[in-house]
Order: C-alpha cells, then structure tokens, then sequence
C-alpha cells in the first residue's frame, strides 16, 4: 500500500501565458469538454466567410453511464453512476481585416444520481487571434482557462471519492518570419500553469515556461522540415516537505534539439512526424535525470469520399511535453515518467447527416515512486527509492453521430478502458465501460 503524502497550503500565484509557437499558424486544439461530455464531444462545425453572422449559441445535454466511476482496482468494488451534464456554448468567429479573432466557452453543470459529493460546474474558455503584416510577418496569439472535475487518481490504490476541482491556464502568442528564399525563421514562448483544490493532491500543481527556436525549409507546397531548438523550465511548487513543515519545490529543466517533417502530397493524406533529442533534469528529482529520445507521428489518409483513417504514435516524458504546433500538454499523471502511446481512429460518414466513429488506443506508461515521499531525509531531502514500474491501458470506443440540421446534433458514444499491470505498488490493474448519448441546438 502506498504511503500517503503529507498535506501542505496551496500558495496563490498568478502565472502570465504567452507563446512564440513555431509552425505555420494552425488553430489551437479546443479546450477539452467535462470528463462526463468529452467522450461525445462532437467535430466543431466550420464558419466559412459567407457565413453572415460571426456569434453562434447553443445548449447541450449529455447523459452518461460509469460501470466503474472511480477506477476501483480490478477485485475491489465498482461504483456506478448516472451523470447529467447540462451545457451552455457560446463561440465568435471573425474575420478583422488581415487578421482574424476566434473565442469559445463552454459552461456545465454536472449532476450525479449516487454520488451527489460530485455535482458542480466545469467550464473551459479560449481566445484565439490570427495575425499577419504585410512585412512576412506573421502568427496567433492564444489564450486558455478550465475548470473540471478530477474525478479518480489513477496512481494511488486507496479509495478516494471526494471533489476535487483541476484548473488550468495558459496562454500562446505565435510568430514566423517568411523571406524571399524558402526559409521561414520561427520563434516562441509558451506557458501552462496547473492546479488541484484539494491539499491531498497539491503535489500534482505544475508550472512550466518553454522558449522555441526553430528554422523551416518549405521547397514546395507539399512538405516542409524543421530544425529546432527548445527549452522548458518548470516547477513543482508543492513537491514534497522538510523535517521542519517547510513546502520544498522541485524545480527542473528540459532542452530538445528537434527535427520535424510535414508530408502532403495530395488532398488525400497528411504525415506529420517529430523527432527530439530530449535532456531533463530535476533538482530534487534525480531519478528523472536522464537523456532520450521523444517524438510523435501523425498521419490522415482519406481512404474514401467517406472514409478518414488517423493513425498516431508518440512517446514522450511528462514533464514538458509539447504538441507539433509546440502547444504545452498538462497531463494529471505525477507518477508517470514517460508514456508511450499508439491510436487509431476510423471515420465514416454514411451520409451527409450520420457519421460514425470508431477509436482504439494502446498505451504504456514507466512509473516510478518520486512523488511517494514520507518520510523525509533530513537536510529535507525526499526519500524516493527509485523503484519503477510498467503499464499497460487499452481504450476501445464507437460512436454514432446524427446531424437533421445544421443546428441540431445528436449522439451516442460507448467506450471500454481496461489495464493491467505486473505491479501492485505503484499502480493497479482496472475495467470500466462507460456509454454517453447528447443532443446539442445551436443557433447562429
């Protein structure tokens, strides 16, 4: 059984957020739906410029089924629950003269049958600005703030089923200089900052700042490469306490050197790849010291008028992790030293109005015991014993989506997770199925 770890006072900061992305100026991913909605969460339709009004609103109901709401360990008992999430969006799309400005919110209320210690409101708020001069220069300027339900610690046996709220923030401002020749200079900055209300999980907060370098070669309109440099500081503020009660932070660096490729030689496919040389070190941290090699692969293939295959792979640490368009990913696994991952995802529009989805993901995570810390050494040094850990989480899901109009959206989604692993310390095997169906009304 694992040791608990003390609880400290979360100490109030206000984090600044602003990104020199590198890449062509691509939209920033939308910011993710309610843990009980995100299974549904349906493709946002795209505003053309004929569209003639920029604001649309709309309302959502979504209602889900948990055979296993707090991911029990196989052999303990699965809590079920039926949630109710009731939804406000609301989202701009403009067009200013060379530039353009887009904003999305969405409000929730979640109500549980059995387990009302639940209930309470999400959101997730997002400002987006494409820019451009008429000198070559050009970018977006970003910013995020949500609010969810952390739900279940997928790295802890013990029970846990109170409330606890997981709020992130963070902002992007991008930029690329474009000559005569093909070369594109590219620069940025990026900033995350994560939070958990409740003291037990404090040792979680994240806060990072990442500084990018990079130079692209686009010989045609086909493909492009980059070359780039990046460095990541972050912190984690509530890491561990001294003898004394003192709150020790573990602050550490991560410097990639980047080669990225973009492939697209036809409207029917995209491949994108990244490969790093990656160094982290930690201050308090030392058995997450260490050199690898991280990347990501992506590709799309429309194998049909109706048909889109996504293939992705990726393998990154957790500690500044970013996305191809150099975007910082918080991820809620302390625990997890590095995660590799593998998805597929299978589209099909039967017909204008339905589509179906169909999704499997495979992942691998090395764990290790950082962050199961009392007692302490003295001098406030954290007694970590560097033990390690391996698992494994399947994911398999199909979805139904039904469009009468361009308004209205209805659908279902069934998914099923199961792990497993050869460890019992520092993680646990579990099953759950989950199933959510949704109907949405937007006006615009």
């Amino acid at each position: 059984m694992r040791t608990e770890r003390p609880r400290v006072r979360l100490r109030a900061a206000c984090l600044a957020s602003a990104l020199f992305a590198a890449g062509a100026a691509r939209a920033e991913e939308p910011a993710p739906l309610p843990p009980e909605a995100a299974a549904s969460a349906p493709d946002p339709a795209p505003q053309g410029p004929d569209d003639p009004n920029p604001w649309r609103i709309g309302v959502r109901q979504d209602v889900a089924g948990e055979t296993n709401l707090f991911r029990a360990p196989d052999g303990q008992k699965a809590r079920r629950d039926i949630v109710s999430t009731t939804s406000l969006l609301l989202g701009l799309d403009q067009p200013i003269g060379r530039q353009r400005l887009v904003l999305d919110l969405q409000a929730g209320a979640n109500r549980y049958k059995n387990n009302t210690q639940l209930d309470g409101s999400t959101y997730a708020a997002s400002a987006r600005l494409d820019w451009a001069t008429v000198n070559r220069l050009s970018g977006q300027a970003s910013l995020y703030q949500r609010s969810s339900l952390f739900r279940y610690d997928l790295d802890r046996q013990q029970d846990f089923t109170g409330r606890t709220v997981q709020r992130s923030r963070g902002g992007a401002l991008q930029a690329q200089l474009g000559v005569v020749t093909d070369w594109t200079l590219e620069a940025g900055l990026a900033a995350s900052d994560e939070r958990y209300s409740r003291l037990e999980f404090q040792y979680r907060d994240l806060r990072q700042t990442a500084a990018t370098l990079g130079l692209r070669w686009r010989p045609s309109d086909l493909g492009s490469a980059r070359v780039a440099l990046r460095r990541t500081d972050g912190r984690f503020p509530h890491y561990a306490v001294d003898d004394a009660g003192a709150v020790l932070a573990d602050d550490f660096t991560r410097d990639d050197l980047e080669l990225s490729l973009r492939w697209t030689p036809s409207d029917l496919s995209d491949l994108r790849a990244r490969l790093s040389r990656t160094r982290e070190r930690h201050e308090l941290q030392g058995a997450r010291d260490g050199e690898g090699w991280t990347g990501e692969l992506a590709y799309e293939r429309r194998l049909s008028g109706k048909t889109v295959l996504t293939l992705i792979a990726a393998r990154d640490n957790t500690a500044g992790a970013s996305s191809f368009d150099d975007t910082l990913i918080v991820t809620d696994n302390a625990d997890a030293r590095r995660t590799t991952r593998a998805e597929l995802r299978l589209r099909w529009d039967a017909t204008s109005k339905i589509r179906a989805q169909l999704g499997l993901a495979h992942q691998r995570r090395t764990l290790d015991d950082s962050f199961v810390l009392t007692p302490v050494l003295d001098g406030g040094v954290p007694l970590a014993q560097g033990t390690t850990a391996r698992d494994r989480l399947t994911t398999v899901s199909l979805g139904l989506q039904y469009q009468p109009s361009r308004g209205l959206l209805f659908g279902c989604t069934l998914a099923r997770e199961q792990r497993g692993t050869d460890d019992t310390e520092l993680t646990f095997p579990y099953r759950a199925s989950s199933g959510v169906c949704f109907g949405q009304l937007t006006w615009q």
